[in-house]
Protein backbone atom coordinates (compact mmCIF):
# COMPACT_ATOMS: atom_id res chain seq x y z
CA UNK A 1 0.00 0.00 0.00
CA UNK A 2 1.10 3.33 -0.65
CA UNK A 3 1.84 5.96 1.94
CA UNK A 4 1.57 9.69 1.77
CA UNK A 5 4.12 12.15 3.10
CA UNK A 6 2.04 14.31 5.27
CA UNK A 7 4.69 17.55 6.58
CA UNK A 8 3.92 20.55 4.37
CA UNK A 9 1.30 19.30 2.41
CA UNK A 10 -1.97 19.15 4.67
CA UNK A 11 -5.34 20.54 4.76
CA UNK A 12 -5.83 24.25 4.45
CA UNK A 13 -8.45 26.68 4.93
CA UNK A 14 -11.90 25.56 5.73
CA UNK A 15 -14.99 27.57 4.35
CA UNK A 16 -18.96 26.64 4.24
CA UNK A 17 -20.86 27.89 1.07
CA UNK A 18 -23.75 28.59 2.90
CA UNK A 19 -25.86 28.32 -0.44
CA UNK A 20 -25.24 24.72 -0.12
CA UNK A 21 -24.56 23.80 2.92
CA UNK A 22 -21.19 22.17 2.09
CA UNK A 23 -17.51 22.31 3.55
CA UNK A 24 -14.67 22.86 1.30
CA UNK A 25 -11.21 22.92 1.94
CA UNK A 26 -8.06 21.61 -0.13
CA UNK A 27 -4.29 20.35 0.15
CA UNK A 28 -1.36 22.65 0.19
CA UNK A 29 0.33 21.24 -2.55
CA UNK A 30 -0.13 18.29 -5.15
CA UNK A 31 0.09 14.51 -3.00
CA UNK A 32 3.59 13.31 -2.00
CA UNK A 33 2.88 9.28 -2.40
CA UNK A 34 5.47 7.36 -1.22
CA UNK A 35 6.64 3.60 -2.23
CA UNK A 36 7.02 0.52 -0.33
CA UNK A 37 10.65 1.43 0.66
CA UNK A 38 9.34 5.14 1.37
CA UNK A 39 10.93 7.32 -0.94
CA UNK A 40 8.64 9.75 -3.16
CA UNK A 41 7.00 8.38 -6.38
CA UNK A 42 9.09 8.90 -9.57
CA UNK A 43 6.97 9.08 -13.15
CA UNK A 44 8.71 9.86 -16.42
CA UNK A 45 8.94 13.58 -17.16
CA UNK A 46 7.81 12.88 -21.24
CA UNK A 47 6.72 16.64 -21.40
CA UNK A 48 10.33 18.39 -20.02
CA UNK A 49 8.62 19.63 -17.05
CA UNK A 50 11.71 20.27 -15.45
CA UNK A 51 13.04 21.84 -18.77
CA UNK A 52 16.24 19.62 -18.67
CA UNK A 53 16.20 19.21 -22.49
CA UNK A 54 14.77 15.00 -21.93
CA UNK A 55 11.83 13.29 -21.82
CA UNK A 56 12.40 10.02 -20.42
CA UNK A 57 14.10 11.03 -16.95
CA UNK A 58 11.80 10.56 -13.73
CA UNK A 59 10.82 13.30 -11.79
CA UNK A 60 8.54 13.36 -8.18
CA UNK A 61 5.08 13.06 -8.39
CA UNK A 62 5.31 15.77 -5.26
CA UNK A 63 6.89 18.23 -7.76
CA UNK A 64 5.20 18.34 -11.07
CA UNK A 65 1.53 16.51 -10.54
CA UNK A 66 -0.44 19.57 -12.04
CA UNK A 67 -2.74 19.68 -9.50
CA UNK A 68 -3.76 20.05 -5.36
CA UNK A 69 -6.75 18.09 -3.96
CA UNK A 70 -9.66 20.13 -3.35
CA UNK A 71 -12.61 18.36 -0.86
CA UNK A 72 -16.61 19.22 -0.86
CA UNK A 73 -17.95 17.41 2.42
CA UNK A 74 -21.41 17.45 2.60
CA UNK A 75 -22.48 17.20 6.72
CA UNK A 76 -26.09 16.03 5.73
CA UNK A 77 -25.36 12.82 4.17
CA UNK A 78 -21.29 12.78 5.29
CA UNK A 79 -20.29 12.34 1.93
CA UNK A 80 -17.47 14.01 0.21
CA UNK A 81 -16.05 14.63 -3.40
CA UNK A 82 -12.65 15.36 -4.75
CA UNK A 83 -11.95 17.78 -7.64
CA UNK A 84 -8.49 19.26 -8.76
CA UNK A 85 -7.22 22.60 -8.07
CA UNK A 86 -5.14 23.30 -10.91
CA UNK A 87 -1.54 24.51 -10.27
CA UNK A 88 -1.36 26.46 -13.25
CA UNK A 89 0.90 29.73 -12.47
CA UNK A 90 -1.37 32.89 -12.25
CA UNK A 91 -0.10 35.10 -14.30
CA UNK A 92 0.57 34.17 -18.13
CA UNK A 93 4.00 34.27 -19.34
CA UNK A 94 5.27 33.35 -16.06
CA UNK A 95 6.15 30.59 -13.82
CA UNK A 96 6.63 28.97 -10.42
CA UNK A 97 10.53 27.90 -9.58
CA UNK A 98 12.08 25.47 -11.44
CA UNK A 99 8.50 25.16 -13.06
CA UNK A 100 7.79 22.84 -10.32
CA UNK A 101 3.68 23.24 -9.13
CA UNK A 102 5.10 21.51 -6.11
CA UNK A 103 6.68 25.07 -5.88
CA UNK A 104 2.51 26.62 -4.98
CA UNK A 105 1.06 26.64 -1.68
CA UNK A 106 -2.47 27.02 -1.30
CA UNK A 107 -3.35 29.26 1.59
CA UNK A 108 -7.44 30.27 3.12
CA UNK A 109 -9.84 30.50 1.49
CA UNK A 110 -13.59 31.87 2.01
CA UNK A 111 -16.45 31.14 0.29
CA UNK A 112 -18.12 33.51 -1.77
CA UNK A 113 -21.63 30.97 -2.30
CA UNK A 114 -22.93 29.37 -5.31
CA UNK A 115 -19.63 27.37 -5.54
CA UNK A 116 -17.51 30.42 -5.58
CA UNK A 117 -14.64 30.92 -3.49
CA UNK A 118 -11.72 33.59 -2.93
CA UNK A 119 -8.05 31.58 -2.41
CA UNK A 120 -4.78 32.81 -1.16
CA UNK A 121 -2.46 31.14 -3.79
CA UNK A 122 1.80 31.50 -3.20
CA UNK A 123 4.92 30.04 -3.68
CA UNK A 124 8.50 31.02 -5.50
CA UNK A 125 8.45 31.80 -8.92
CA UNK A 126 11.13 31.26 -11.50
CA UNK A 127 13.19 34.74 -10.24
CA UNK A 128 13.15 33.25 -6.49
CA UNK A 129 10.66 35.75 -5.38
CA UNK A 130 7.78 34.51 -3.45
CA UNK A 131 4.60 35.78 -4.85
CA UNK A 132 1.03 35.96 -2.99
CA UNK A 133 -2.21 35.85 -4.99
CA UNK A 134 -6.11 36.26 -4.20
CA UNK A 135 -7.61 33.93 -6.85
CA UNK A 136 -10.98 33.91 -7.56
CA UNK A 137 -12.31 29.90 -8.00
CA UNK A 138 -15.09 28.74 -9.09
CA UNK A 139 -16.74 24.98 -9.04
CA UNK A 140 -18.22 24.43 -12.83
CA UNK A 141 -21.11 22.28 -13.34
CA UNK A 142 -19.89 19.19 -14.27
CA UNK A 143 -16.99 19.13 -12.76
CA UNK A 144 -15.04 16.33 -12.18
CA UNK A 145 -15.40 14.16 -8.86
CA UNK A 146 -11.79 12.48 -8.62
CA UNK A 147 -12.32 10.46 -5.24
CA UNK A 148 -12.12 7.07 -6.76
CA UNK A 149 -8.91 8.01 -8.97
CA UNK A 150 -5.80 7.16 -7.22
CA UNK A 151 -1.96 8.54 -7.90
CA UNK A 152 -2.37 7.47 -11.43
CA UNK A 153 -4.63 10.79 -12.02
CA UNK A 154 -1.09 12.31 -10.87
CA UNK A 155 1.21 10.51 -12.62
CA UNK A 156 -0.98 11.26 -15.94
CA UNK A 157 -0.91 15.06 -14.94
CA UNK A 158 2.84 14.17 -15.60
CA UNK A 159 3.64 11.68 -18.46
CA UNK A 160 0.42 11.84 -20.05
CA UNK A 161 0.54 7.57 -20.22
CA UNK A 162 -0.03 6.74 -16.80
CA UNK A 163 -3.32 4.70 -17.23
CA UNK A 164 -5.66 5.89 -15.38
CA UNK A 165 -9.80 5.49 -14.95
CA UNK A 166 -9.68 9.06 -15.79
CA UNK A 167 -7.13 11.40 -17.10
CA UNK A 168 -5.80 14.51 -16.64
CA UNK A 169 -6.81 15.73 -20.23
CA UNK A 170 -10.48 14.59 -19.44
CA UNK A 171 -10.52 16.47 -15.81
CA UNK A 172 -13.46 19.05 -15.43
CA UNK A 173 -11.10 21.12 -12.89
CA UNK A 174 -12.10 23.71 -11.04
CA UNK A 175 -11.30 27.48 -12.66
CA UNK A 176 -9.39 29.99 -11.47
CA UNK A 177 -8.49 33.91 -11.72
CA UNK A 178 -6.49 36.38 -10.60
CA UNK A 179 -8.89 38.00 -8.00
CA UNK A 180 -5.39 40.35 -6.65
CA UNK A 181 -1.70 40.35 -6.86
CA UNK A 182 -1.03 41.05 -3.59
CA UNK A 183 2.77 41.96 -3.99
CA UNK A 184 1.79 44.76 -6.84
CA UNK A 185 -0.66 45.95 -3.78
CA UNK A 186 2.45 46.43 -1.41
CA UNK A 187 2.32 43.02 0.37
CA UNK A 188 6.08 42.23 1.51
CA UNK A 189 5.51 39.47 3.95
CA UNK A 190 6.52 36.06 2.39
CA UNK A 191 3.68 33.91 3.80
CA UNK A 192 0.00 35.44 3.47
CA UNK A 193 -2.07 32.59 5.03
CA UNK A 194 -5.36 33.18 7.03
CA UNK A 195 -8.42 34.58 5.32
CA UNK A 196 -11.81 36.17 6.12
CA UNK A 197 -14.55 38.26 5.15
CA UNK A 198 -15.30 41.35 7.35
CA UNK A 199 -18.61 42.95 5.29
CA UNK A 200 -19.86 42.45 2.11
CA UNK A 201 -16.78 44.12 0.28
CA UNK A 202 -14.04 43.66 2.91
CA UNK A 203 -11.59 40.77 3.27
CA UNK A 204 -9.22 40.30 6.07
CA UNK A 205 -5.91 39.09 5.28
CA UNK A 206 -2.78 37.74 7.90
CA UNK A 207 0.86 36.39 7.47
CA UNK A 208 2.13 33.74 8.84
CA UNK A 209 5.55 34.63 10.62
CA UNK A 210 6.28 30.13 11.51
CA UNK A 211 7.01 31.65 15.09
CA UNK A 212 10.02 34.07 13.83
CA UNK A 213 12.34 31.36 12.69
CA UNK A 214 13.35 29.60 9.71
CA UNK A 215 15.59 27.00 9.28
CA UNK A 216 19.24 27.06 7.41
CA UNK A 217 21.25 24.54 5.92
CA UNK A 218 25.12 24.99 7.65
CA UNK A 219 28.29 23.30 6.77
CA UNK A 220 30.68 21.34 9.29
CA UNK A 221 31.75 24.37 9.86
CA UNK A 222 28.75 25.42 10.95
CA UNK A 223 28.18 28.38 8.72
CA UNK A 224 24.84 28.82 7.18
CA UNK A 225 24.11 28.07 3.20
CA UNK A 226 22.12 28.57 0.70
CA UNK A 227 19.39 25.43 0.01
CA UNK A 228 16.01 24.29 0.54
CA UNK A 229 16.87 21.99 3.38
CA UNK A 230 13.30 20.22 2.31
CA UNK A 231 15.58 18.92 -0.45
CA UNK A 232 17.96 16.99 1.24
CA UNK A 233 17.54 13.74 2.43
CA UNK A 234 19.51 11.86 5.18
CA UNK A 235 20.70 8.26 5.46
CA UNK A 236 19.62 5.52 8.37
CA UNK A 237 22.16 7.30 10.37
CA UNK A 238 20.41 10.63 9.71
CA UNK A 239 23.47 12.21 7.22
CA UNK A 240 22.56 14.19 4.62
CA UNK A 241 23.13 12.43 1.32
CA UNK A 242 25.59 13.97 -1.08
CA UNK A 243 22.68 13.36 -4.17
CA UNK A 244 22.68 16.75 -5.96
CA UNK A 245 20.00 17.49 -4.44
CA UNK A 246 20.75 19.29 -1.36
CA UNK A 247 23.31 21.84 -0.95
CA UNK A 248 27.03 21.32 -1.63
CA UNK A 249 28.76 20.77 1.61
CA UNK A 250 25.41 20.92 3.96
CA UNK A 251 26.49 18.34 7.10
CA UNK A 252 23.20 19.76 9.12
CA UNK A 253 19.65 22.04 9.69
CA UNK A 254 20.07 24.46 12.18
CA UNK A 255 16.93 26.85 12.93
CA UNK A 256 17.81 30.17 12.92
CA UNK A 257 16.05 34.06 13.39
CA UNK A 258 13.71 34.34 10.50
CA UNK A 259 14.12 37.08 8.03
CA UNK A 260 13.28 40.85 9.34
CA UNK A 261 10.54 41.54 7.15
CA UNK A 262 8.84 38.26 8.28
CA UNK A 263 9.18 38.16 11.58
CA UNK A 264 6.60 40.58 12.05
CA UNK A 265 2.28 39.56 12.07
CA UNK A 266 0.83 41.44 9.74
CA UNK A 267 -3.05 42.14 9.06
CA UNK A 268 -4.51 44.18 6.44
CA UNK A 269 -8.20 44.86 5.77
CA UNK A 270 -9.19 45.16 1.89
CA UNK A 271 -12.20 46.51 0.64
CA UNK A 272 -12.82 45.74 -2.77
CA UNK A 273 -14.83 48.27 -5.41
CA UNK A 274 -18.14 46.05 -5.33
CA UNK A 275 -19.36 43.50 -3.32
CA UNK A 276 -17.16 40.20 -3.48
CA UNK A 277 -20.47 37.88 -4.55
CA UNK A 278 -20.77 40.46 -7.78
CA UNK A 279 -17.09 39.35 -8.73
CA UNK A 280 -17.36 36.49 -11.28
CA UNK A 281 -15.24 34.52 -14.00
CA UNK A 282 -13.97 36.96 -16.83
Amino acid sequence: MLKHRRANRGMEGLAMDAASGKLHGFLQSPIDPLDAAGKSVETTDSADLDQDGKRNDKVKVRDFAQFARWIEFDPKTETSKLYAYPLSYALAGDKWDRNRSGSAKLGDLVALGNGRFIVIEQGTDASGVVRNFLMLVELPAGASDIAAVGIELEKNSIDASTPSALSWSQVVKLKKTVLLDLNAAGWKAEKAEGLAVVDAQTLALINDNDFGLRTTLVDAAGRALDGDPTACTVDANGVIVNDGACAAGAVGVRVARGNEIDRGTRLWLLKFPKALSSYAMP
